[in-house]
């Protein structure tokens, strides 16, 4: 029987981060039930980019039009899915070779527990002193009549042709890229959203100006309204079914429901590991109930964001605490974004909960729209807001609203996780004209 000093269950960026960290002093086996790389290079993050990175120019260069630009860009989709697959389609082997040249094990196959010692993997019993699971999460479906019809965000992102009529059911991070994509290419669009907020984590204000923007490119909000059934023509043409009667004929209805974490054949019951309906149940340094056995990433039960940068975060934290460290993981402010025209993104304190405490915190917003960067990318719906706080006027939470808004939450974040003052910025030379030649002015 094979035996390793750690075997990491899953590949993704959590997995690979704890792999490469420990591959020069420990024996490592890296096991993988799907493709090597995980959710974000394969299905997630990346080729999503990769589509959202030429819809948002085709997006952008219409609000040019009559200002510099005649004449509007076409979407190629065929031409576009062959773009992303020229780089997803080499990524497993490109892990796999990766992970080999470092030394490190691979093995393809679903992770069985035998008890907190041992898996099975094909058949064949393996031994570890330690375990992490960075086992990721999966699309969930939503379980009604007609399920068996719905598609993920997956299936989305690998259409041969893009449908005429989609429907989306829910609008979190995933279900908004996804409309976002989808109001640049089909004929209809229509959301099914059980009340009235998209994303609900992000400012008030924000989701109903992306949900006004949406609305005048096309996209049909179903407000307060639950899909009940999902009923298939002999036309191949779905009907989604709702509550209120309804009956919208689609070509297509994907299942944005949320991503629970994937944990159903890991046999975690011959183990001592505690799980809940969000996740593994982990202390302050990862770790299960059983001492040995860690566990990153979305398959944790958490108050984190489920990430990628949060995954490589916490599988570096466990490779360095395998290794000899001794602290608990602490975690900076986190970035996090919604790839949409506009973009949508936050960090640090959000301005829900520094809402809830006035005395302690001043929260500021700024429509930015008029200013001299945005005007000239006629960014019309642009907004900051910042959070400061009132003892030390110290930044500790921002989000903005705008075309570019991932560029400007990272100065953000850097800001608040080095806990820079105002006056530091007034202390700085900025490239002009440039949207941080703005930060002096914004708090």
């Amino acid at each position: 029987m094979k035996k390793y000093d750690v075997i990491i269950i899953g590949s993704g960026p959590g997995g690979l981060s704890a792999a490469y960290g420990l591959a020069e002093r420990k024996k490592v086996l890296v096991v993988e039930k799907d493709r090597f790389g995980g959710t974000c290079p394969n299905r997630g993050c990346d080729p999503k980019k990769l589509l959202y990175t030429p819809v948002n120019h085709h997006l952008l260069s219409q609000t040019f039009q009559g200002a510099g630009l005649k004449g509007t860009s076409q979407i190629d989709w065929p031409a576009l899915m062959a773009f992303k697959k020229s780089y997803t389609d080499k990524i497993d082997y490109e892990m796999i070779s990766a992970l080999k040249t470092s030394g490190i094990d691979t093995i393809r196959g679903t992770a069985v527990f035998q008890d907190a010692e041992h898996i099975v993997v094909n058949g064949e019993k393996i031994a570890a002193d330690n375990f992490i699971i960075a086992a990721g999460a999966k699309p969930a479906i939503l379980d009604i009549p007609g399920k068996e019809y719905l598609t993920t965000s997956a299936d989305f992102l690998e259409l041969p042709t893009f449908p005429k009529r989609i429907g989306i059911i829910g609008s979190g991070f995933v279900g908004m890229e996804l409309m976002n994509l989808a109001s640049a290419l089909a004929t209809e669009v229509h959301v099914f959203q059980r009340n009235q907020q998209l994303l609900p984590q992000f400012p008030a204000a924000f989701s109903k100006k992306m949900a006004t923007i949406l609305a005048q490119r096309g996209v049909h909000f179903h407000w307060d309204t639950e899909v009940q059934a999902v009923e298939k023509k002999q036309t191949q043409t779905l009907v989604a079914v709702t509550q209120k009667g309804a009956r919208i004929p689609l070509d297509m209805l994907v299942s944005s429901v949320g991503r629970p974490a994937d944990l159903s054949q890991l046999n975690l019951q011959q183990t001592k590991v505690e799980t809940k309906p969000e996740g593994i149940v982990v202390n302050e340094y990862l770790q299960t109930a059983e001492k040995n056995i860690y566990a990153i990433g979305d398959v944790v039960a958490k108050k984190e964001p489920k990430l990628t940068p949060v995954s490589h975060f916490e599988g570096d934290y466990v490779a360095q605490l395998l290794l000899g460290k001794t602290v608990p993981i602490t975690y900076p402010a986190i970035p996090n974004i919604v790839y949409t025209t506009p973009q949508i993104a936050q960090t640090g304190i959000s301005v829900k909960v520094a809402s809830q405490q006035p005395d302690k915190y001043q929260v500021k917003e700024l429509d930015v729209s008029g200013w001299y960067n945005y005007f000239i990318q006629h960014d019309t719906s642009a907004n900051i807001i910042i959070i400061t706080e009132k003892a030390t006027g110290l930044l500790k939470g921002a989000a903005v609203l705008s075309f570019t808004a991932e560029a400007l939450i990272n100065l953000f974040t850097l800001f608040i996780n080095q806990k820079l003052p105002a006056a530091t910025l007034h202390q700085q030379i900025f490239l002009y004209p440039s949207q941080a030649s703005d930060l002096p002015y914004l708090y």
